[in-house]
């Protein structure tokens, strides 16, 4: 009953979440500075690579997991709420007054195909899983049994017959051998791992671009 209470607030926490990131880190910013700031933004790609470990937890401590996995969903997303905040103080920071509403227009024109982009490629790489997870519980699957399943195919037909939505974990967990785990709450776990390696990568590029010197002011 307690995780079930605790997933049901989970999309409210959502919320409060992302309402916390656009509303605080402005204030934050003004006490400790844009750069200070920006860098506690690093612990993004940290918080996103326990989301596969809280799903590892899941069959040994699932209340442990449901926390663990609370608790780095919240902290990504109020990061992540917060940069869109931060994005213009950052571009005068780093560019100067003069070019910096113009940088700032052209980054935030960005965000919504990056969001575009990010939502596909979550779901390119959680098929990729799916796919890698169907075969692999394929393969330990009695030949026969299989067949009298899927249609008289064979096991080799599984990695098309898992694109064209014929075979499922579902289907094969009912004639995969007995004490065969079932990988579904693994089936984000690249996705979260691609997804902190992108955020890795932005933070990077970020403290690469507080290092560019600002223009040199010229005389009146």
């Amino acid at each position: 009953a307690t995780l079930q209470a605790a997933g049901a607030a989970f999309p409210a926490y959502l919320s409060a979440a992302n309402m916390l990131g656009r509303g605080a880190w402005g204030p934050l910013s003004d006490r400790l500075g844009r750069k200070t700031t920006f860098l506690l933004f690093g612990a993004s790609p940290v918080t996103l690579c326990l989301l596969p470990q809280a799903a590892g937890m899941v069959q040994s401590s699932p209340e442990a997991a449901l926390y663990l996995f609370q608790g780095a969903s919240l902290a990504s997303l109020a990061i992540y709420a917060g940069a869109p905040v931060l994005l213009a103080p950052a571009a005068s920071d780093i560019f100067g007054q003069k070019d910096a509403q113009a940088i700032y227009s052209r980054c935030y024109a960005s965000l919504p195909f990056a969001n575009v982009v990010g939502t596909a490629i979550v779901t390119q790489v959680r098929e990729y899983s799916y796919k890698k997870h169907a075969i692999a519980i394929a393969d330990t699957c009695d030949p026969a049994a299989f067949s009298a399943t899927f249609g008289g195919a064979t096991v080799a037909e599984a990695g098309d017959l898992v694109g064209a939505k014929t075979v499922t974990l579902p289907l094969l967990l009912t004639i995969a051998p007995p004490g065969t785990q079932d990988p579904t709450p693994f089936l984000y776990d690249d996705a979260f791992y691609t997804l902190a390696s992108c955020s890795a990568l932005s933070f990077f590029c970020y403290t690469a671009a507080m290092r560019i010197p600002l223009p040199a002011k010229q005389p009146s």
